[in-house]
């Protein structure tokens, strides 16, 4: 039930029952509170890069990686998309279930995973079932496109990494191919 600025039947009772000062104070804590009810709610902070994480902006890549952030569109939260080849389907939204074959690799171009050779994988997106670069970063795309994510440590696997392959504070790139959207 919303909290109104209109005083409830209890309220009018205890201002009554108190004394002037009393039932000032009283009544200026429940317009106060009323007044924080009413107020919307702050929006969430954009992820921080974590403390020893490089700017992506400073990193050096690979050259096999052909990362240019120049002609990347960089995103609030810091991650860069870049396509790579736009895609003539369906456009992803959040909640959906994608299926998607995926190379990861670090900054020095060395790759640590992939789907290629294996069943793609499938999961829902924006729901953050997958890292919060990807849940971003793959939202939009078009079924058939191939889209390279930047993504800075915080919107991957931040302080704590993943061991035994990706360390803390790990900046990582990846290409993403969209196969289908399943539901």
């Amino acid at each position: 039930m919303p909290i109104t600025s209109r005083p409830t039947l209890a309220t009018m009772l205890l201002l009554a029952a108190c004394s002037g000062a009393e039932s000032k104070r009283v009544a200026d804590s429940t317009a106060a509170a009323a007044a924080a009810a009413a107020a919307p709610a702050p929006e969430p902070a954009a992820p921080v890069a974590p403390a020893g994480a490089p700017d992506l902006a400073t990193v050096t890549f690979a050259p096999s990686l052909k990362v240019d952030l120049a002609a990347s569109t960089k995103l609030p939260s810091g991650l860069y998309i870049r396509d790579i080849t736009v895609g003539k389907g369906a456009t992803v939204k959040a909640g959906q279930i994608i299926k998607t074959h995926y190379w990861g690799y670090f900054t020095d171009g060395n790759l640590f995973e992939t789907s290629e050779g294996a069943s793609p994988i499938e999961f829902p997106i924006g729901v953050k079932a997958v890292v919060d670069g990807w849940d971003e970063g793959i939202i939009g795309m078009k079924v058939g496109g191939k889209r390279q994510l930047i993504i800075p440590a915080a919107l991957g696997y931040g302080q704590a990494g993943r061991a035994p392959k990706i360390g803390p504070n790990t900046n990582l790139v990846f290409t993403v191919q969209l196969l289908g959207i399943t539901k």
